[in-house]
């Protein structure tokens, strides 16, 4: 069907309900991180880790890019 898609940062930073602006750190520890709760919470609305089937499908989407 060749639909063009455009995503920008508003639309990551809107879909996830945060800021644009941010950081980035590296090594972290995936079990003790403190953005572990806020993770979930964005993409589960829980503050236990979810199921794929179990997010929207803008989280989806966006879980995608994130891989």
């Amino acid at each position: 069907m060749r639909i063009l898609v455009s995503i920008s940062e508003d639309t990551i930073a809107k879909t996830s309900r945060r800021a644009i602006e941010g950081s980035f750190e590296e090594n972290m520890d995936n079990k003790t991180s403190p953005w572990i709760k806020v993770v979930n919470m964005t993409m589960f609305n829980s503050t236990k880790k979810g199921k794929y089937c179990d997010m929207k499908k803008e989280h989806k989407m966006l879980q995608k890019i994130m891989t």
